[in-house]
């Protein structure tokens, strides 16, 4: 009979390898058909805000890509994507990043940002009722959606990139 311990650490070793897993599928891409855009989709019944409480028209992303970070004060990681997206705003001309803070407090949101470097060049967005991550079937923060001109879904990312994962993801869209 097996002692504990050498069945704890195989079932230690079987989550280990299922997480690396779960991390190397947290990288993926969609293509897609016709009908509506998958960026009209994971926008509708959307109504983003700016911070000051102005409506953003998501339609008037268009003719450029679009990086799509959701984020909230409660997300560490969430930091190192919007850093990541405000790098490669400076590198691709045109490259709108938007990012869409989940329903929280306005007052908070401004007191985290007053106390952290928050990145430039983004434009930051509140979803008061956290819609848009309801319509990407968002299950972890942050999730960095990558939209190409037109609208289409380029790539879903689970956590946030590198600066080489994200360039990887927006230099073919600028070859075209």
């Amino acid at each position: 009979m097996p002692r504990f311990g050498t069945t704890a650490r195989k079932i230690g070793g079987t989550v280990a390898v299922a997480a690396l897993i779960a991390g190397g599928a947290s990288y993926y891409y969609f293509t897609t058909s016709n009908g509506p855009s998958p960026r009209e989709v994971a926008f509708t019944d959307v109504a983003l805000t700016t911070e000051s409480g102005e409506p953003i028209d998501i339609s008037s992303f268009t003719n450029a890509p679009v990086v799509v970070v959701s984020w909230a004060t409660w997300c560490p990681s969430c930091i190192d994507a919007l850093a990541v997206a405000s790098r490669a705003k400076e590198k691709h001309a045109g490259l709108e990043v938007l990012a869409v803070n989940r329903k929280e407090e306005q007052m908070i949101v401004d007191d985290y940002r007053e106390a952290y470097d928050m990145p430039s060049g983004i434009t930051y967005a509140r979803d008061d009722i956290d819609q848009y991550f309801k319509n990407i079937i968002g299950t972890s923060m942050p999730e960095v959606l990558v939209y190409d001109s037109s609208g289409g879904l380029v790539a879903h990312l689970l956590a946030p990139p590198t600066d080489d994962e994200l360039a990887h993801i927006l230099n073919p869209l600028y070859s075209e």
